[in-house]
C-alpha cells in the first residue's frame, strides 16, 4: 500500500516505512570540467555546478538549494565570505559557476535542500604555464659590488583570459656570469608561486663581472616544464 507524505518543500511519495534519503531529493550534484576540460586552479576559468533534485508534480515552486564551496567563489553569491548561494530550484536540475582557487587538490561541494545534504569532490590540477618572462632592475658596476633584482613573471592564458598560477609552481633561475672566473651568485635559484604571478630574488656581482645572462624555468605539478628566453645585462 502507498501513502503519500509531505515532505516540507517536496510532495514525495513513498512506500510506508522506508525513509526518504538524500538520494530521493538530491539527485545529481556535480562539479563539471571548465572550457578546456579540467578542472584547474587558475583562480579565473570558473566552473560549472550542476545540482538536481526529484522532479514530481506538486513539487514546491519556492524550493530552493544551498551550495556552499569548500574554496574558491561564486559568481553570484549571498554570503560575505563568498562561499555560500542559494539557488532557487525553478526546474530539475539548476547550474551556477564557481571560480576556484590556486591551490590545487580537492574541491568540495555540499548541496542543502530541506535538511538533506549531498556532497561532490573533484580534483583541482595546476594551471599549465604559458610564458616566462623575465626582468632585471640595476646596473653592473666595475668599481663596486653589484645587486641586480631579478622578476620572473608567469602567464597563465586559458582561452584568452589572463588567469594565475596554481600555488606550489617552481621557478628555477640560474646566472651565466662573464668572464670565466668572476664571481656572481642568485640569493635564490628555487623559487615556489605563493600568491600572484611573479617571483623576485636579487642577483650579486663583484666588479669583475662584464655580462650576466638570466635564465629561468617554471614547473607547475603534473606539466611539463617550460623555459624562459634568456636576459643578459652587461656594462
Amino acid at each position: 500500500m502507498t501513502r503519500w507524505s509531505v515532505f516540507p518543500l517536496l510532495l514525495v511519495a513513498c512506500v510506508a516505512s522506508t525513509p526518504v534519503t538524500e538520494d530521493d531529493v538530491i539527485t545529481e550534484l556535480a562539479i563539471q570540467p571548465g572550457p578546456g576540460g579540467e578542472r584547474v586552479a587558475d583562480g579565473t576559468t570558473a566552473l560549472p555546478v550542476e545540482v538536481c533534485v526529484v522532479d514530481r508534480t506538486g513539487r514546491d515552486p519556492a524550493l530552493g538549494a544551498v551550495l556552499r564551496a569548500s574554496a574558491g567563489r561564486w559568481l553570484a553569491t549571498d554570503a560575505a565570505d563568498g562561499l555560500s548561494i542559494t539557488v532557487p530550484l525553478t526546474r530539475s536540475c539548476e547550474q551556477r559557476m564557481l571560480v576556484p582557487p590556486t591551490d590545487t587538490g580537492p574541491l568540495a561541494v555540499i548541496a542543502t535542500v530541506g535538511g538533506f545534504s549531498r556532497s561532490a569532490t573533484e580534483t583541482l590540477v595546476a594551471a599549465r604555464i604559458d610564458r616566462v618572462r623575465l626582468g632585471a632592475t640595476g646596473v653592473l658596476s666595475a668599481t663596486d659590488a653589484s645587486m641586480l633584482t631579478v622578476t620572473a613573471s608567469l602567464d597563465v592564458v586559458p582561452a584568452g583570459v589572463v588567469a594565475a598560477p596554481s600555488k606550489g609552481t617552481g621557478v628555477a633561475l640560474h646566472a651565466d656570469v662573464e668572464p670565466i672566473g668572476a664571481v656572481g651568485y642568485l640569493a635564490d635559484s628555487e623559487l615556489t608561486i605563493t600568491t600572484g604571478n611573479v617571483v623576485t630574488t636579487t642577483f650579486f656581482a663583484s666588479p669583475a663581472v662584464t655580462r650576466v645572462t638570466f635564465t629561468a624555468t617554471a614547473e607547475a605539478a603534473g606539466r611539463a616544464p617550460l623555459a624562459s628566453g634568456p636576459l643578459q645585462i652587461a656594462r
